[in-house]
C-alpha cells in the first residue's frame, strides 16, 4: 500500500485534490516497525522488520522520484508567515537542539563522520549500519 505519513503531517497525494478520484483508507494493527535511511542514487531497499516473537518480516521497497507515473506532486502548503511563524520555528528548533544535547547526538554524529572520512569504507551506508 502507499506509505504512511506521521499523523501531524498530511500525506501528499500524487494527483490534485480538485480531480475526481477514490481514496481508500485502511486501518491495520502495527505488526512491527523499522527505520530506513534513504541513500542518494539507490532505488531499491530491503528492510527486515522484527515482528511478534522471533518472527522477522522482510519488506522490499522501490523508491522513485515524484515525476513518475503519478505525475508531479502538488505544491507544499506554505507555513505561517510573520512573527507567529518565526516563533513557532524558533520553538521547534529549540526542541530539536534540546533533544540533540540530551542524547549527545551531535558529538556522536561528528565522530561517525570523522571515522568514515578516515577509514573511507567502500559502502559508507553499510559501514554506518554495522
Amino acid at each position: 500500500g502507499p506509505p504512511r505519513a506521521p499523523a501531524e503531517k498530511p500525506y501528499r497525494l500524487a494527483q490534485s485534490p480538485d480531480e475526481p478520484g477514490v481514496l481508500k483508507v485502511e486501518v491495520f494493527n502495527v505488526a512491527g516497525t523499522a527505520r530506513l535511511v534513504r541513500q542518494p542514487g539507490v532505488g531499491n531497499y530491503e528492510v527486515s522488520i522484527p515482528g511478534p516473537g522471533d518472527e522477522v518480516m522482510r519488506l522490499v521497497l522501490g523508491v522513485r522520484g515524484s515525476g513518475g507515473a503519478g505525475g508531479e506532486l502538488p505544491e507544499k502548503p506554505r507555513g505561517e508567515g510573520g512573527a507567529a511563524g518565526a516563533v513557532r520555528k524558533l520553538t521547534q528548533n529549540n526542541e530539536y537542539q534540546k533533544y540533540l544535547d540530551e542524547h549527545r547526538l551531535t558529538e556522536y554524529l561528528q565522530a561517525m563522520v570523522k571515522a568514515i572520512l578516515e577509514t573511507k569504507p567502500s559502502d559508507p551506508y553499510a559501514w554506518m549500519a554495522e
